[in-house]
């Protein structure tokens, strides 16, 4: 006999909790909903690194009868990747509720919509896709100088690093939806073909980048803490490190409070 669980297919009914918003943006990115031949139920199945897998906790608590197993098969181990944490909920009400809300499957190729949420739990969404499909990181930036004497440029050996951080999806509209909300001054775009499409937004501006973060992270509960101690850690204490570039004003982000595991 099969090990049975018990699973709450409405989960998604209603989206009230800045964790439900923060879990539906993670399944945009890095979830899938499967639909099996025959009469047997769709499948959503969300599978990430192992380090990452304590977001998925929660989840799988209140949705899916807490099952989270770890995947370790030959073909991850003979290519040096990393263990994943899989959770995989059987549910048509789950499923269909998912895509009624703009998740579809096989969104790669057909694409998303950006789901109808309240105001103030658009940000954790935002902050799941960001946290599943995008980038938080540092690049060295050469740093100029003119010389008060002789009013001529010199290039400093001083290394400086700025923060930068990246959505990426096979939907551009989608992307293009989180540039509206967001309403930085200055974006680009990064555009690579691959089997498919794949774009990128890039927020680089110093004044931009400490915008979204204060938008995405400003008293948030959860998060990967692998991406926030790469970058709010050190503007939340107010020093730079390696040269890190900030604004010159006092940064008012204090450090979310720790996730809830």
């Amino acid at each position: 006999m099969g090990y049975k669980y018990k699973v709450n297919h409405e989960y998604f009914d209603k989206i009230d909790t800045e964790y439900k918003a923060y879990i539906l943006g993670f399944i945009y990115a890095d979830g899938s909903i499967i639909q099996p031949k025959g009469n047997r139920q769709m499948n959503l199945r969300i599978a990430i690194q192992e380090e990452d897998g304590y977001i998925l906790q929660k989840f799988a608590d209140e949705a899916g009868g807490g099952q989270i197993k770890i995947s370790n098969p030959p073909a991850v181990q003979s290519k040096g990747w990393k263990k994943r944490s899989i959770v995989s909920i059987v549910s048509d009400k789950i499923c269909n509720k998912l895509i009624e809300l703009g998740c579809k499957p096989n969104k790669s190729k057909i694409g998303m919509n950006f789901p109808k949420l309240d105001n103030q739990l658009v940000r954790h969404f935002i902050r799941g896709f960001l946290d599943g499909d995008g980038y938080i990181g540092q690049k060295k930036v050469r740093y100029n100088y003119i010389r008060k004497t002789t009013n001529v440029r010199k290039s400093s050996h001083i290394q400086r690093f700025q923060l930068r951080m990246a959505f990426t999806s096979t939907d551009k509209a989608f992307l293009e939806e989180i540039e509206r909300i967001l309403n930085v001054s200055s974006t680009y775009w990064r555009f690579v073909k691959r089997k498919q499409n794949v774009y990128t937004l890039w927020i680089e501006r110093v004044y931009d980048f400490e915008k979204v973060i204060d938008y995405l992270y400003d008293n948030a509960t959860y998060y990967l803490e692998r991406k926030f101690n790469k970058t709010i850690k050190s503007r939340a204490s107010g020093k730079s490190e390696e040269g890190l570039e900030t604004k010159d004003t006092k940064v008012s982000l204090q450090p979310p409070a720790p996730i809830v595991k």
